[in-house]
């Protein structure tokens, strides 16, 4: 006989808000239908993601130059941050974390970064889904974006998190031995990039997918409905995030 793991949750605002679904249960018990439907999206998707990423530097999308208003900026196309991070935000930071990690990782060694480098070039992108996680945590906007208070939120949020992501060009900048105009324009791509895509397509996406999405997340294993975290662990979590960038600068 099938155990449920969890009764769905009657509708509610806290649906709407930011819950993780714990991978690690859903990897126990993966027969379950929507364990399954889950687990299968998730690997087309990491396995997507991978592909773009390779495709993003094979087709040279990084730094692309865009004049608007008469000044000159630079915009990078990284398609497998949208799907993260729509993973990130309906599932929980390690459903985003993970095809994150090895499409960046899997990107840099495609482009001839040394292993090491790679590895901790890796964690550029997961760290700004980081603080899209942390934030949603954090605070009780609604996930679907159906609030002006939750969208100006989630672009602010956005705003950070691309500029924490971008630190990622300082390791590419230096084992490419690019200078400083190349490295402006793999910086500002970076962080601007993150943020349109994230505004212009993840938004809407979110808008329009995720009532959807939230009411058939009542059939996976689900933690506690939200409730706010203690100031004290908000408090250490955005230190070990500024711990890595300051690390990333470092190098």
């Amino acid at each position: 006989m099938t155990t449920v793991l969890s009764l769905p949750a009657p509708p509610g605002r806290s649906d709407r808000l930011y819950a993780a679904v714990p991978l690690g249960g859903v990897l126990r018990r993966p027969g379950q239908p929507a364990h399954r439907i889950l687990l299968v999206g998730w690997g087309l998707g990491l396995l997507l993601s991978l592909g773009l990423g390779l495709a993003s530097i094979y087709y040279d999308w990084s730094g692309l130059p865009l004049e608007i208003g008469g000044v000159q900026t630079y915009v990078t196309v990284y398609p497998p941050l949208v799907l993260c991070t729509l993973l990130t935000l309906w599932f929980g930071f390690w459903w985003g974390f993970i095809p994150a990690y090895l499409s960046t990782f899997a990107l840099a060694l495609f482009g001839g970064m040394p292993l090491p480098w790679a590895l901790l070039f890796a964690f550029a992108d997961p760290l700004g889904l980081a603080v899209l996680a942390l934030a949603f945590r954090a605070a009780p906007f609604r996930v679907d974006l159906r609030a002006w208070s939750a969208f100006l939120f989630y672009v602010f949020a956005m705003f950070l998190g691309g500029l924490l992501g971008s630190s990622g060009a300082f390791i590419w900048s230096h084992t490419n031995r690019l200078g400083l105009s190349q490295f402006f324009a793999v910086w500002q791509g970076w962080w601007l990039g993150a943020f349109v895509q994230g505004v212009l397509i993840v938004g809407p996406i979110l808008w329009g997918a995720g009532p959807a999405v939230l009411r058939w997340k009542r059939s996976l294993e689900t933690p506690q409905r939200w409730h706010a975290p203690s100031g004290q662990r908000v408090g250490v979590a955005f230190l070990l995030v500024f711990a890595l960038i300051a690390l990333f600068i470092i190098s």
